[in-house]
């Protein structure tokens, strides 16, 4: 007679425990099971225990809540802001004199002042998640311009520009929301800005012209910058979905910039004069938004 293999042995092993199992579950099941019951209880080994995971899984819930309804209804929301501005260290105190200048008492050069030049039109958007109730983030696109104030370095009444500066970019805040009963739900937010900035120069200050022929261009190279955001307002809830949306914002913007002058094409470097513009300010908003 042949010996078993290790293999035959392990299977009979296995075959003779299962036949026992099923004898004992025989001998157990009560004489008054339904029908249900009875027909799982004769049908082969490996039936029955398909038969028994099956009924031990949980029920698909076809009908629950889905991606939408999940992750983004009452969470998702939208919208776009106008505002007011006023920009909150700009004055340097002095007249744009040379003497000022030299002293360092202005901005940059002649210039000793800026004067925020407003746009109401509601343009800042933003998208909002609130992770919960009570915490959330934002994502918004910020955009403001301020004019240069400077004198002719002599007459302390003579008032002109060099140009327009313009910050812009996007700005990524953490926002604390405090729910209650009411339909005005308040918030803070602290956040991060990142300003592109750019400076475009008055045509008169940009180009002179002299009589022997000669061309002297100016040129203001100004820093991009990173500035911190604080943000306290109030979200008024309209309907379900929609809310109107008011706020004070405050940031803290100092661009570096370095007035730099050429003839006839050729830089002067040594001419160059460096300095800066507080572009820090305080901003009223009011928004619209729609929430998923």
């Amino acid at each position: 007679m042949n010996a078993f293999t290790p293999f035959e042995k392990v299977h009979g092993v296995f075959r003779c425990a299962a036949l026992t199992f099923l004898l004992a579950g025989l001998a157990l099941t009560p004489q008054s099971a339904n029908a249900s019951e009875a027909d799982i209880s004769v049908l082969p080994p490996s039936q029955t225990q398909g038969t028994v995971i099956a009924e031990s899984l949980p029920e698909l819930d076809v009908n629950g809540p889905g991606f939408s309804e999940k992750y983004l209804r009452g969470k998702l929301r939208i919208g776009t802001r106008a505002d007011w501005r006023q920009l909150t260290d700009a004055d340097s105190g002095s007249h744009g004199s040379f003497t000022d200048s030299a002293a360092g008492n202005t901005l940059l050069g002649t210039i000793y002042d800026l004067d925020e030049e407003q746009n109401y039109l509601p343009f800042k958007f933003f998208i909002g998640y609130d992770f919960t109730k009570y915490f959330g983030i934002e994502l918004a696109y910020d955009s403001y311009e301020a004019k240069t104030v400077a004198s002719d370095g002599v007459r302390s009444d003579f008032v002109k520009t060099d140009g327009n500066l313009t910050l812009s970019g996007p700005v990524f805040s953490l926002i604390g929301r405090i729910p209650n009963s009411s339909a005005f739900t308040p918030y803070i937010g602290v956040g991060v800005a990142f300003y592109n900035s750019s400076f475009d120069e008055d045509s008169m200050w940009a180009r002179t012209e002299y009589r022997d022929g000669s061309v002297r261009t100016r040129e203001m190279v100004v820093d991009n910058v990173t500035a911190l955001i604080l943000t306290a307002g109030v979200t008024w809830n309209l309907t379900q979905n929609w809310f109107l949306d008011c706020s004070v914002q405050a940031a803290n913007a100092d661009v570096d910039a370095v007035f730099e002058p050429s003839d006839d094409g050729q830089r002067s470097p040594s001419e160059d004069v460096p300095g800066h513009f507080p572009m820090d300010y305080v901003a009223i908003r009011l928004g619209i938004g729609y929430v998923f």
